[in-house]
């Protein structure tokens, strides 16, 4: 007899008006039931304890959760929410009860999540999972994983959802800047022209990146082109040495580069350089390679014009030298004539007026001795001329062979041809220690004659001071000579190194104005600079350089 009969039962039988002489009812009956009714009231004590510490267990579990756990009416309004659930959406427990979940959801994503709702409360899905925005308190969107689950009533309807949310923004950050890296990644390969690829010996599996598809012009929607079906791509010549090269690194283990010619499906060629690089395993053997395809056609287009630019700079400079040669000659030949055929009728000129000038001398007056003086004075400016003519044009054409020069001992030479000048004019000319350089030496000689004669020329109100410098700059050596003459104006520098260029008339300061123009093309000749600083009456200062090493 269960408890349930029994007390009923009892009970009826204590309610009933006992009977004239019928007997009470039996003691142990009423201790039975005494003793049942001790056993049902201590089970729903350990029930009712075991439901609260059940309780307790889930509200412990629902607010310390690490997600988000929330129970939602089929409405969608919160029914309850834990922390964890406050902290991703920003929201206060209070402020998040008074919403409801469509007002936090992005308005891109809340449609796929009623969808998913409608199909659970029809039954038609027991759960779903999603990846959705929520739209933070403050305005930011946060992303998150959302799991939804239906807790019915007993007749089946509908009770509320629960609802677990995980928090994945940084998941999703890290996934875009992954994308952005990857992004990044295959536009700087498509500009380099570089593709990476990957071949696992272990399962004979090949993966390529985007460019390696378009540097052989293969549809990227097949698979990569395992080892031996590359063949098809590049030249017979090419395949050989790729092959080779591929095989070395197999069996080596060390790392390989080979250009080769690629032949697209569609017949245009590219050139390609192929490298790759072994991975062994813990025993040694190679277990993949992997490299890079880089397209170098655009390189070897510009190599092949500079090939054929040099071919074609190596003929015109066989061509150019032929045409020096011959214009040198002509000179030579000019020169020739100019310092026999043209000065010797000058020399005869002078000769003669000469001549006649003393066998007449009684005979002449003062006008005509003049008249011959002229015509001596032009003939030997002449002969001047024609001598400074020829040595401006031997100046890159009988250069003496170039060995180590004493630039001291070569202005003491330059002194030694000047000694009448010198001590005519009193002119005193000092050196600091100067070097040793590798010029043409009579051409140095002739540079500073012509620089230091005219430091003397141009030095007319008082004795000539000169002095010559020189001073070590980056591999070469930097010359100045010094005077204290009449100087020259700014606006005239750049004419003073031109041929016949002349600042004074013949009277003042003879002369045939290629001095200057001599010095300039010497020192170009030898890969040197050349210019002054001057200002009238302030004297000047001519400065040249000339390669040379750091000595002296």
């Amino acid at each position: 007899m269960s408890l349930h009969s029994f007390l009923t039962r009892l009970i009826w039988l204590l309610a009933e008006t006992p009977a004239t002489g019928a007997p009470p009812p039996d003691i142990t009956e009423i201790a039975t039931a005494r003793r049942l009714l001790d056993e049902a009231a201590e089970k729903r004590a350990t029930a009712e304890a075991a439901r609260r510490e059940s309780g307790q267990r889930f509200r412990a579990t629902f607010e310390q959760a690490a997600v988000g756990i929330a129970l939602v009416a089929p409405d969608g309004r919160w029914v309850q929410v834990n922390h964890r659930l406050c902290e991703i959406v920003g929201y206060s427990q209070d402020e998040l009860l008074a919403r409801t979940f469509q007002d936090i959801t992005h308005p891109d994503d809340l449609n796929a999540d009623i969808a998913s709702m409608r199909q659970m409360l029809a039954g038609e899905i027991e759960t779903y999972s999603m990846e959705k925005r929520y739209l933070h308190k403050g305005g930011a969107i946060v992303w998150i994983n959302l799991t939804v689950a239906l807790v019915r009533r007993p007749d089946g309807s509908p009770d509320y959802f629960i609802s677990v949310v995980e928090d994945i923004q940084r998941r999703k950050e890290a996934e875009a800047a992954l994308q952005a890296r990857e992004a990044t990644l295959r536009e700087a390969q498509r500009l380099a022209g570089i593709g990476n690829w990957r071949w696992d010996l272990r399962t004979d599996r090949h993966a390529w990146s985007e460019e390696i598809y378009r540097i052989y012009g293969r549809d990227p929607s097949l698979p990569p082109a395992v080892y031996p079906e590359v063949q098809a791509y590049v030249t017979p010549e090419s395949w050989a040495r790729l092959a080779a090269a591929v095989e070395t690194g197999l069996a080596q283990g060390t790392p390989y580069e080979c250009d080769a010619e690629v032949v697209r499906a569609d017949g245009t060629r590219r050139w390609i350089t192929a490298r790759g690089k072994a991975t062994p395993d813990a025993g040694g053997t190679v277990v993949e390679l992997h490299g890079t395809v880089q397209d170098i056609t655009e390189r070897k287009r510009a190599e092949e014009e500079i090939r054929k630019l040099n071919e074609g700079l190596e003929a015109r400079v066989r061509e150019r030298t032929a045409e020096l040669a011959r214009s040198n000659a002509e000179l030579e030949q000019f020169a020739y004539v100019a310092s026999h055929d043209l000065q010797e009728p000058l020399r005869m000129v002078v000769g003669y007026v000469q001549l006649l000038e003393k066998r007449l001398a009684d005979k002449l007056d003062a006008d005509t001795r003049e008249f011959m003086s002229f015509a001596v004075d032009g003939a030997l400016r002449m002969q001047r001329l024609i001598q400074d003519i020829l040595v401006y044009s031997r100046v890159g054409t009988r250069a003496q062979p170039l060995e180590p020069v004493d630039t001291a001992a070569a202005l003491n030479e330059t002194l030694a041809l000047l000694a009448s000048r010198i001590a005519e004019t009193g002119a005193k000319a000092d050196a600091q220690s100067l070097p040793m350089v590798t010029p043409d030496r009579v051409q140095l000689v002739q540079l500073f004659q012509n620089l230091i004669g005219n430091a003397i020329k141009f030095c007319t109100e008082r004795a000539p001071r000169i002095r010559v410098e020189a001073r070590r700059e980056p591999n070469r050596w930097r010359f100045s000579v010094t005077d204290n003459g009449i100087g020259i104006a700014p606006e005239y520098r750049g004419r003073i190194f031109g041929i016949f260029q002349r600042l004074h008339t013949r009277p003042e300061f003879p002369g045939t104005g290629i001095g200057l123009a001599i010095c300039k093309r010497i020192v170009e000749r030898h890969g040197g600079e050349i210019g002054i600083d001057s200002a009238p009456g302030g004297g000047s200062v001519f400065w040249f350089t000339l390669p040379g090493e750091a000595s002296t």
